[in-house]
C-alpha cells in the first residue's frame, strides 16, 4: 500500500491529526512512545455516515506504516451463522501468521450487531470476543474495523479493552470541502470558478458527492463543446447547475445523528 495515499486524502485535517497522532505515530516513533508509556493501538474502529472515507483512511494507515493491507469482506463469508464464525476464525488466525499486517473489516455491524437484537450474530460475536484479544497481543498487527452504525454493534465488542480507539469519521467540514474541490477542479479545464463559494454551497457533501458534481459539470461542458457552443471550458454556471442536481449524502438529520453518536461512542 503506497504511502502517497495519505496525501491523497484531501482536507479532513481533524481526522488526519487524530489518526496520525494516535494510530500511526506510536508505531513510527516507538522509542518516544515507550519512554512516556504510550502503547501502540492494536484495534481501531472507524465510524461515521456512508461515503465519508473510512475505507480510504484504513488503506492510508497501511500506506503510512508500510504494512500489507488485507480486507476481510463479511459479504463474502459463507452464509449461515456457524459457517461465518468458522470462516472468520480461520481467516483471522491465518492473518496472525503474517509478519505484519493491517487487517480491515468493513460493514462491521453486519457481523457484530448486538446479540440481544439479532440473535443470529451470537456465534460470530462470541468468535470476535476470542479473536480480538489475540490481535492485541500479537506485535505488528493492526485490526481496523469500520461501520456506518456504531450504535448497532454489540456492547461487549465495543467496550474498552477490546477496541483501543473508536474514531469518528464525519462529513467534510468547510475546510475539507475546499480542499476536495481544489483537488477535483485541478484535473479539469475550468476558469473563473469561485472555489470558496462551491465549498460553502456543498454542505453535507461527501468526497464522492464532490467528485460526482465535478464530473457533471465537466460533462455539461463536454456536450456543449462538441456542439460548438461557447464557452469551451467548465464555467461557474456549469458547477452551479451541477450542485443544484447533486443531493448531499449527509443530510441535517444524519449530521445530528452522527454528532450524537460521536458524543456517545468516540474514544480517541
Amino acid at each position: 500500500m503506497s504511502s502517497e495515499l495519505w496525501d491523497c486524502v484531501a482536507g479532513m485535517h481533524v481526522e488526519k491529526k487524530i489518526i496520525d497522532g494516535r494510530v500511526v505515530a506510536p508505531f513510527a516513533d516507538p522509542t518516544t512512545a515507550e519512554k512516556v508509556g504510550v502503547k501502540a493501538p492494536a484495534t481501531v474502529l472507524l465510524f461515521g455516515p456512508p461515503g465519508t472515507g473510512k475505507t480510504t483512511f484504513a488503506r492510508a494507515i497501511a500506506g503510512r506504516l508500510g504494512w500489507p493491507f488485507i480486507e476481510l469482506l463479511p459479504s463474502k463469508l459463507e452464509s449461515g451463522a456457524d459457517s461465518i464464525s468458522s470462516e472468520l476464525r480461520q481467516a483471522m488466525n491465518d492473518l496472525l501468521q503474517l509478519e505484519r499486517a493491517v487487517v480491515f473489516i468493513d460493514e462491521f455491524d453486519e457481523i457484530a450487531s448486538a446479540r440481544e437484537r439479532n440473535p443470529t450474530t451470537k456465534g460470530v460475536v462470541n468468535e470476535l470476543l476470542k479473536m480480538i484479544p489475540l490481535y492485541r497481543v500479537t506485535p505488528r498487527h493492526l485490526l481496523v474495523c469500520a461501520t456506518n452504525f456504531v450504535g448497532d454493534i454489540d456492547s461487549a465488542v465495543l467496550r474498552p479493552g477490546r477496541f483501543d480507539l473508536v474514531i469518528p469519521i464525519g462529513p467534510p467540514d468547510l475546510t475539507a470541502r475546499l480542499a476536495l474541490w481544489e483537488a477535483a477542479l485541478s484535473r479539469l479545464d475550468q476558469r473563473g470558478v469561485d472555489i470558496e463559494k462551491l465549498a460553502r454551497e456543498s454542505d453535507g457533501y461527501t468526497p464522492g458527492d464532490i467528485e460526482l458534481a465535478a464530473q457533471r459539470a465537466a460533462t455539461a461542458a463536454f456536450d456543449r463543446i462538441r456542439e460548438g457552443i461557447k464557452p469551451p471550458y467548465i464555467s461557474s454556471d456549469d458547477l452551479d447547475a451541477a450542485i443544484a442536481r447533486t443531493r448531499a449524502s449527509v443530510t441535517s438529520d444524519i449530521s445530528q445523528w452522527f454528532s450524537e453518536e460521536t458524543e456517545r461512542f468516540a474514544r480517541v
